[in-house]
């Protein structure tokens, strides 16, 4: 994890492989960077040093999904040193989702050993009780990348253009809300499309509706900016995500599906933000009803809009070093304390 966990780290970059951060009561953070290869051992000399009790070895998920199997290999081979290891051990999942917390890629002493487990948010599909009773919630991952790109902040006399708005990639709900703003009257107020393809949905589905290979976040953010409304849909997996706080950001009213999948369950400030949301059915039968009521009530939308932007600015922008704001860094570290872990 970079620094906007730590607070240690200033650069952020990525990196293909599990980082581990040491903390030391004396000598302070360091880190190292290691392959998650299944036939790859730690070096045991680099860690005795830092076995103490105040010691943490801070372990990174890596920013791509490795395979189970690779994974529980890496725990296997390395099984003895983290099982002597006499620190705190935490494991740092950075992803919207539990989905790599999933017990597929632990073997059982490893997660019995870990001392705690963070993530955005907490999805029960994924992560099971022994993981989840030592989860920390941080917040959303892509801050990171929204507070380290230099967009100067959206202007609050900012006129906004009565339009809807959404870029992203392929998903059933994403690509069945374009195909339906597409044959409805309000197809001049809607500005989007598909831009990639990472998701697993055949091209065919959704060839039509590409409008671009890629999108440089500076590029969209000005039109997000803006735009009056900023449509959410989600994915297959979770209804909350990087668009919702990228479009508070731009001062946007938020249209979004409901929060209630198992992952929408539990990430931090949910409370915040619950009721700044206009909602529409998961089988999108009021859709467009709730597009044209945000259409035709534009002040609700601006104050709305607003109030999410304070609520970004308050919880979910970074410092300048990349770093969380202190009153989410003190509710990240009590839930750290809750595990016995001293940050």
């Amino acid at each position: 994890m970079n620094a906007y966990l730590l607070k240690v780290k200033k650069d952020i970059r990525p990196i293909p492989a599990i980082t581990v951060f040491f903390k030391n009561s004396l000598k302070g953070y360091f880190w190292m960077e290691l392959d998650i290869d299944g036939d790859e051992s730690i070096n045991n000399e680099k860690l005795e040093c830092w076995s103490d009790d105040e010691s943490i070895i801070f372990l990174r998920a890596p920013y791509w999904q490795s395979d189970p199997n690779e994974a529980k290999n890496f725990w296997s081979v390395n099984e003895k040193l983290f099982l002597d290891y006499k620190g705190k051990l935490v494991y740092m999942n950075e992803w919207d989702d539990c989905q790599i917390l999933d017990y597929a890629y632990f073997i059982p002493s490893i997660v019995e050993r870990i001392d705690a487990y963070t993530s955005c948010a907490y999805n029960p599909t994924f992560a099971l009780f022994e993981i989840a009773k030592k989860l920390v919630l941080l917040g959303p991952k892509s801050c990171s990348v929204h507070s380290c790109t230099n967009i100067p902040l959206v202007k609050d006399d900012l006129v906004k253009k009565k339009k809807m708005i959404f870029y992203g990639s392929p998903d059933n709900a994403r690509v069945g809300m374009i195909r339906i703003l597409k044959d409805s009257s309000l197809v001049d107020q809607f500005e989007g499309g598909i831009i990639s393809n990472r998701f697993p949905l055949h091209e065919d589905f959704y060839k039509d509706l590409i409008v671009s290979d890629f999108m440089n976040f500076g590029a969209y953010f000005n039109k997000l900016s803006e735009s009056l409304i900023s449509l959410a849909a989600g994915v297959a997996t979770n209804t909350w995500s990087g668009r919702h706080v990228e479009s508070m950001q731009a001062r946007c009213a938020v249209v979004s599906l409901p929060l209630d999948l198992p992952i929408d369950y539990k990430f931090l400030y949910k409370d915040k933000i619950e009721d700044l949301l206009f909602y529409f059915k998961r089988d999108f039968s009021n859709f467009l009803d709730v597009c044209q009521y945000c259409l035709d009530n534009e002040d609700e939308c601006i104050e709305k809009g607003r109030a999410g932007f304070e609520v970004y600015k308050k919880y979910w922008e970074l410092e300048y070093d990349h770093s969380y704001k202190e009153i989410v860094w003190n509710d990240i570290t009590s839930q750290f304390l809750n595990l016995g872990i001293e940050l």
